[in-house]
């Protein structure tokens, strides 16, 4: 299954269709999800007879982002999919929670960009859902290097660049001249033209102000922004016309007249068959598929020395490179290129030879199912990877029977976000010694959750009670709680995993995520506030101090589970609060369902180390006393309690 945003022009958006209109039929079938279902690429798709489920949303961490989420892993679990992959930050922290929630054998999250246009809770959250993926696939060295600065897995991230079929660039007889005359361009003037989607990332207010200096220079010279998009958002309630911005800039500048916007082009070959540099002065990229889609068709290419460009375009070899944000520089290439056309010739015969050689898009799609094949053959491997049950039905384009149970735990998970009459047909086989217990920590938290008041009859007080007891025990336990796991436990494994948690509490600062977030709720804790959970709380840290590694883990499982489902009713209370802080909940309403996996993880191994283990009852005493004082933080002064 791919999860791809939106169906709209896109580079991305294009390499996935290439790719799945090359995929080998005998081993692949394909179905496709997204937000909504429209855009350029949806006919392309249709035609195929490839299914593609819409799953809407407005945000990712309300109760509707849940059910959709819940609904998209069931059809997961339905189709019998074997792989799921998703691109791109709103792709892969939709998807990719819900693939591994569905027990998917394999989970693949795409990356293809260098993410400045992300803000910094943006990426976080991204690096802690990308954890929960099999494989990081990137298109740029550049791309896999900075994701390893940012803390991502190594041993995770493969490197496939993107691909171009050559022989598509070939333009058609009196297609170029059509495109002259479409938009009014002399027959003999020069074309310098951008060829990317309008945005700001893309640098085309440079690329304007270099066109000034080019113009002077080349007076016949004319220059194109092809490409779609005019709204965008860029933090402001109301999007931008951007497209209009750039007109008026064009205008400023005195190059009314010169510079043309065409849209959307479909004849992207005819079109490059008349221009004479294609610029790309992009503020950060992947590997832009223009650029390539340029070379290909032997037009010399002058872009920024940013991202994953340099790999693609070699400066002075394939084309030349300036630095970002440098109009001068720009135009200085731009007109090196027009005046010298033995250059343009050679850069543009090199550039085509380059793709040929290192982009072809063959040699992508072959790359990327071997991809799919080896963490798929890796799954069967490490026996994660469960025989399907015989009389299941099978599947499109899949004939062997197989699937993929799921513990009973992961139902409880998606229960609570179903709407009336929605039926989920996920197994219910306990398959782990752990099993038992987890659908007792999923009734516990289902439990409490029905037990928290309806924001909209709650009053100020009340909500903002509920967020200051919430911060009174967080803020100054947590890392207490989790450190007391970590001193208890014995395996190496459970080491490794409360470690990592530890690490991000600690290098992320999340005490000063729930103190942000609880001074914009106006709910700072009071010395009332402390003493309403004091004495519930004691009797959790004098647990803790037991050091009794699988109840404590056990706890912190149950905490981490509760805590990824409370998020979007603690938000709630936040916003009817006046607040519009909600980088706490954000990341621990994703973070978190990590976490919950990775310590029933730790669980396991703990288990495994003591075989002789107490009843059920008294494992789960940690849970119990922790329930009780989370009650006590929900209800405490509501409703006159």
């Amino acid at each position: 299954m791919k999860f791809l945003p939106v169906l709209a022009e896109g580079g991305t958006e294009g390499q996935v269709m290439n790719l799945v209109d090359r995929l080998d039929l005998s081993k692949f079938a394909v179905r496709f999800a997204c937000f909504n279902r429209t855009g350029r690429f949806l006919p392309f798709l249709e035609a195929r007879g490839i299914p593609v489920t819409p799953y809407a949303i407005k945000r990712f961490y309300d109760l509707r982002a849940l059910r959709q989420q819940a609904r998209l892993a069931n059809d997961i679990r339905r189709h019998r999919v074997d792989i799921v992959h998703s691109y791109n930050f709103y792709g892969n922290v939709f998807a990719v929670p819900a693939g591994r929630l569905a027990r998917m054998p394999v989970v693949v999250a795409s990356i293809r960009s260098m993410g400045e246009m992300y803000t910094p809770l943006q990426r976080r959250v991204h690096r802690y859902v990308c954890r929960l993926a099999d494989c990081v696939l990137t298109n740029a060295e550049a791309i896999r290097q900075s994701l390893v600065a940012e803390g991502y897995d190594a041993a995770k991230i493969r490197v496939i660049r993107n691909g171009i079929d050559v022989r598509s660039l070939r333009g058609t007889a009196d297609g170029g001249p059509r495109f002259r005359l479409a938009f009014a361009l002399p027959a003999d003037a020069p074309i310098v033209a951008v060829l990317a989607r309008l945005g700001t990332i893309k640098g085309l207010e440079y690329f304007l102000e270099a066109a000034v200096g080019v113009a002077q220079r080349f007076p016949r010279a004319r220059f194109a922004l092809v490409g779609g998009g005019t709204f965008i958002k860029d933090g402001r309630k109301e999007p931008r016309d951007y497209r209009r911005e750039l007109e008026a800039m064009a205008r400023r500048l005195g190059l009314e007249g010169r510079v043309v916007f065409t849209g959307v082009r479909n004849d992207v070959a005819d079109v490059l068959s008349q221009v004479a540099v294609s610029v790309l002065p992009s503020l950060s990229e992947g590997i832009p598929n223009t650029a390539l889609e340029s070379m290909a068709a032997g037009v010399p290419v002058v872009a920024t020395r940013v991202g994953g460009i340099p790999e693609a375009v070699e400066d002075g070899a394939t084309g030349l490179l300036v630095a970002p944000r440098d109009p001068a520089a720009l135009a200085r290439a731009i007109g090196l290129v027009l005046e010298d056309r033995d250059l343009a010739w050679r850069l543009g015969q090199a550039g085509r030879e380059r793709v040929i050689q290192h982009f072809g898009l063959d040699d992508m799609v072959r790359q990327t199912e071997a991809l799919y094949a080896s963490l798929l053959e890796r799954r069967r491997a490490t026996g994660s990877l469960a025989p399907r049950p015989q009389e299941a039905r099978p599947s499109l384009g899949r004939g062997d029977g197989r699937s993929h149970p799921i513990p009973r735990s992961i139902y409880h998970v998606f229960a609570d976000a179903r709407r009336p009459g929605e039926e989920f047909v996920m197994e219910a086989k306990p398959l782990t010694r752990t099993a038992p217990m987890q659908e007792h920590i999923d009734r516990a938290v289902h439990d409490l959750l029905a037990s928290c008041p309806d924001p909209e009859r709650l009053t100020a007080d009340e909500r903002r009670g509920i967020i200051a007891r919430y911060s009174a025990v967080l803020e100054g336990n947590f890392i207490y709680w989790m450190t007391g796991a970590y001193l208890a436990v014995a395996s190496a494994e459970a080491h490794a995993i409360i470690q990592d948690n530890l690490r991000e509490e600690v290098r992320d600062n999340h005490p000063g995520m729930l103190r942000r977030f609880a001074i914009a709720a106006h709910a700072v804790p009071t010395d009332l506030d402390s003493f309403a959970v004091y004495r519930h709380l004691e009797n959790v840290r004098r647990f803790v101090g037991q050091l009794s590694a699988v109840k404590i883990v056990l706890m912190m499982a149950f905490f981490e589970g509760f805590i990824t489902r409370f998020m979007p009713y603690l938000a709630d209370l936040a916003k009817r609060q006046g607040s519009s802080e909600y980088e706490y909940t954000d990341v621990h309403g994703v973070c978190d369902v990590v976490h919950t996996q990775e310590l029933f993880r730790a669980l396991e191994a703990e288990m495994a180390l003591a075989p002789d283990l107490e009843p059920e009852p008294k494992l789960l005493t940690g849970v119990e006393l922790l329930r009780a004082l989370i009650q006590r933080i929900i209800t405490t002064g509501v409703g006159g309690s």
